[in-house]
């Protein structure tokens, strides 16, 4: 079929409209795209149907794959965060086990969470370890390396230590905490947190 040649359609022949104006219809059917007069097309619903269908479920599992990609992606670069920082994530898991290891998950995610907060903080060292080692605030900090040796770190405060660094915090922004002992604020397990 040339351009200004009339062409016969074969029997059976499926093409899927393209566009549409008011006196020509543009298709394509097998990789071939043209224009037939109004008057000539015909609509097959199941046809259409299905090929809608086919259309959808392409869609889908093209979105799919792409959300799968993309998770991949994220937990790739994920992995590759911690395993750049797995000596400060050590350190945070455990003065987690040292401060909280006896509480509650989230009590134990809120202790990660107020060193991170600190270190994000202007007013505070800017790393895991310096805020830990800070003169006068994590008292069990002198056991620190101790607790890493022994491997003693409960699964739970790696865990939590990981929610916070990548910045869980059930404290809502907290720098500091306590026994609970009257003073107000958060109460998480047996800390509150101010």
């Amino acid at each position: 079929i040339t351009d200004g040649v009339a062409g016969v359609v074969p029997k059976d022949y499926v093409a899927f409209v393209v566009e549409d104006d008011e006196i020509y219809t543009k298709v394509t059917s097998c990789d071939i795209t043209g224009y037939v007069y109004q008057e000539f097309i015909g609509h097959d619903e199941a046809i259409i149907a299905i090929y809608e269908e086919e259309q959808a479920a392409a869609r889908a599992a093209a979105e799919e794959a792409a959300r799968l990609a993309a998770e991949a992606e994220a937990e790739y670069q994920r992995q590759l965060e911690i395993l750049a920082h797995s000596q400060e994530i050590a350190e945070l898991a455990a003065i987690i086990y040292l401060e909280s290891g006896n509480q509650e998950y989230v009590g134990q995610v809120a202790v990660g969470a107020v060193v991170m907060n600190r270190v994000k903080s202007p007013y505070f060292p800017n790393t895991i370890h310096d805020v830990i080692f800070a003169p006068g605030q994590f008292s069990p900090a002198y056991k620190l390396y101790d607790a890493i040796a022994s491997g003693k770190v409960k699964q739970s405060c790696m865990q939590a230590a990981l929610e916070a660094w990548f910045g869980v915090d059930p404290t809502g922004g907290c720098h500091y905490f306590r026994r609970v002992n009257g003073t107000p604020g958060l109460v998480i397990g047996a800390h509150v947190f101010h």
